[in-house]
């Protein structure tokens, strides 16, 4: 991480500056990039995939109050949801009124990525962050960041006064600053070619077989997302049976075309307690910033990068660094209090979940699951 790594690199292309580099194109850095562009300030975007969001790795729920985060109405496109159903061993035990949505989450990050570009934004996809001068160091003015350019075969050069780290669970960036990796459950969902007999309630369920995990159906449109989240390793064989099972509940038809399968990671680790590290600021599940319990994180993901972006304008409008501090303060202020209270109901799900008694899982789920207020104790 010295002048040397880059000097002994191939041959670069030429050097782009910028204000902010946003690493990672999900629902944070996407996010990121267009609140920063609407500060009138030079942003570059890098996405390490040729195609964002692809494969979809999520259930596509938001809380519909999302949409006040945004200046356009960008949230156009979903199906609405008015209730969630939890089951235990394939019973209903409680239905829950919610005001929420399943999206079209690749195309509301392509419609968030359009006006990033109308504003002036420069994106790179298929370009792997490799290295930053300053990761170590983090005291010069500007940080040069090296990426690999998949497309061309060659490295590309950034020059940013501060980067947004947005890469997930499992980050380059963190590895270079030797911060530790998320912990995380393995996570398994298809995509539906068939209509939701009960288009309005999400479906959450609570079996014996799904270690310290779940299973869910949510309706889209014209579609039905299904999947599982779980600590066992079998993930496979835990969603053929899952599935199994909600073809002879008579919830999807078997025989239903499958649009898209894809297999994920749900983040578990409690909130990152430091989310700016010098000149480089964590956001969404970069920061753990995801509900552990219940696996969801777009919204947080969401107003993170407001969050962020924010504090990043001041200071560079003003040139002073310690603006970044107000990351943390906010983070604390908005996020500590849910997410440390989804950890400690993740440990306590995945410490106590084998030794539970077949008749004493509902009263397990009673106390974990956010449906019953239970949990809020």
């Amino acid at each position: 991480m010295v002048d040397r790594d880059f000097q002994q690199m191939p041959k670069k292309m030429k050097r782009i500056k910028c204000d902010v580099l946003v690493v990672g194109a999900g629902p944070a850095g996407i996010s990121a990039a267009l609140f920063l562009s609407e500060k009138d300030l030079k942003i570059v975007l890098v996405e390490k995939k040729a195609n964002i969001d692809e494969p979809l790795r999520c259930a596509e729920f938001i809380p519909l109050n999302m949409a006040h985060l945004f200046q356009e109405k960008i949230l156009s496109d979903y199906h609405a949801v008015t209730a969630m159903k939890t089951y235990v061993a394939s019973k209903e035990i409680a239905s829950t009124k919610i005001k929420g949505a399943v999206m079209d989450r690749p195309l509301l990050l392509k419609k968030i990525l359009g006006t990033f570009r109308q504003n002036g934004g420069t994106f790179l996809s298929a370009c792997s962050f490799v290295l930053s001068r300053e990761a170590a160091l983090l005291r010069s003015r500007e940080t040069v960041s090296l990426l690999f350019d998949k497309k061309r075969k060659c490295y590309r050069e950034i020059e940013s006064k501060i980067i947004v780290c947005c890469e997930g669970p499992f980050s380059k960036i963190k590895k270079l600053l030797q911060i530790p990796q998320s912990d995380v459950m393995a996570a398994l969902s298809q995509n539906i070619a068939q209509k939701a007999s009960d288009a309005e309630s999400t479906h959450v369920f609570f079996e014996r077989y799904i270690k310290a995990g779940y299973g869910w159906l949510f309706p889209k449109k014209d579609s039905i997302n299904i999947g599982i989240g779980t600590e066992s390793k079998d993930i496979l064989g835990l969603f053929d049976r899952f599935k199994k099972d909600l073809i002879r509940s008579g919830l999807i038809d078997g025989f239903a075309p499958i649009r898209a399968t894809a297999t994920g990671l749900l983040p578990v680790s409690a909130m990152m307690a430091e989310p700016v590290r010098g000149k480089i600021v964590f956001a969404g599940d970069a920061a753990n910033l995801c509900n552990q319990i219940t696996g969801a994180g777009i919204y947080n993901a969401v107003l993170s990068a407001k969050i962020c972006a924010c504090a990043i304008s001041k200071a560079i409008r003003k040139d002073k660094q310690s603006y970044l501090g107000e990351i943390k303060k906010e983070y604390d202020a908005t996020f500590s209090k849910s997410i440390q209270r989804a950890y400690e109901k993740r440990r306590l799900f995945s410490a106590r979940f084998d030794a539970q008694k077949e008749q004493d899982i509902e009263d397990l789920i009673r106390q974990c699951w956010i449906s019953f207020k239970q949990y809020y104790l």
